[in-house]
């Protein structure tokens, strides 16, 4: 991959995108500054599979989203809530995005689909 994206500062609401050898930048995947003004924390580690980043974008007692854009555009190819206390890192094999959860006390295993973000 040509690019390497990683988050930028939280309060641009934004990950960015920049070619490795130059350090120039590619692409920026802005989140929106509605969803930013709304108490964005920060962001999760990324994964990165078949062309496509995942990153969770945390709010301050609110649900936090996983969004799915492309690798070499940025353009979005779909985003899904994801509930509160995301507990792991992202980890995506066989078309399935994996990550830890916590609720009540409790730590939970979720899947969803890498091309959809339907649950599995």
């Amino acid at each position: 991959m040509s690019n390497i994206p990683f988050p930028g500062e939280v309060d641009t609401g934004a990950l960015h995108s920049v070619d490795p050898h130059t350090g120039d930048k590619r692409w920026s995947f802005e989140i929106g500054s509605k969803r930013a003004a709304a108490g964005l924390s920060g962001f999760s580690p990324i994964a990165v599979a078949e062309g496509t980043v995942y990153v969770v974008s945390k709010y301050f007692r609110a649900e936090e989203v996983l969004h799915a854009p492309d690798a070499e555009t940025g353009e979005e190819r779909w985003h899904r809530s994801v509930g509160r206390g995301l507990t792991q890192a992202l980890t995506v094999a066989d078309g399935v995005v994996y990550f830890g959860r916590e609720q009540d006390f409790k730590s939970y295993l979720y899947a969803v689909a890498a091309d959809t973000g339907e649950p599995r």
